[in-house]
């Protein structure tokens, strides 16, 4: 069996001060990350399209061009989850879980591949739900905000890289990075609902 961190310590031995902190450290990042994407979003929407001129698109873009910037803007995302599937593959590699459906391959033998696990599950699971958000945005958006797609596309793979990096160092500092994906796709799924409500 791998040896836990400091961050993976069994709840029955950790003491209520010392999990108190550990709450704290939690909350301080996902302020931290959801901070990083209000000003992400609020230079998104304020500054970047006066200087990048190539965030500009045209109010009235056709839907088949929609749907191709959409198509485009799901590849960086993607790389983020064939990066981790790689790192599992390199980490099984020469070792125990080589075959990980005999009993012994199915525990991670070490930190780092116990880390790439989650790393991966997790961006599954966050890459559904941006797939899903980020076409409904490409065909809701007005014209004046499509910039907005290939930007979330880029707060994702950062979001991605933090939460990893994060989760290496300790599970604690996973959150920056969990929030810098999970908040921006809530707020995306939030407006598309409202959009498709209000028709």
């Amino acid at each position: 069996m791998i040896a836990l961190s400091k961050g993976e310590k069994d709840g029955s031995e950790i003491s209520s001060a010392e999990q108190r902190s550990r709450d704290m450290t939690c909350i301080k990042g996902d302020i931290f990350g959801a901070t990083i994407a209000a000003t992400y979003y609020l230079l998104a929407i304020k500054v970047f399209p006066n200087y990048l001129p190539f965030l500009r698109f045209p109010e009235q873009l056709p839907l088949e061009s929609r749907l191709a910037l959409g198509i485009k803007c799901l590849i960086p995302p993607a790389v983020m989850m064939l990066m981790g599937v790689h790192a599992v593959g390199v980490g099984r590699g020469g070792t125990v879980n080589d075959d990980p459906t005999s009993r012994a391959g199915s525990v991670p033998r070490s930190k780092r591949l116990a880390v790439n696990l989650r790393y991966l599950g997790n961006t599954h699971e966050q890459l559904l739900v941006h797939m899903i958000t980020n076409m409904g945005m490409c065909v809701l958006l007005p014209g004046k905000f499509l910039h907005l797609v290939p930007l979330n596309a880029l707060l994702f793979v950062l979001g991605r890289f933090m939460f990893w990096a994060g989760y290496h160092i300790d599970p604690l500092y996973r959150n920056p990075g969990f929030a810098l994906t999970e908040f921006p796709t809530l707020a995306q799924l939030v407006y598309c609902a409202f959009r498709l409500i209000k028709g």
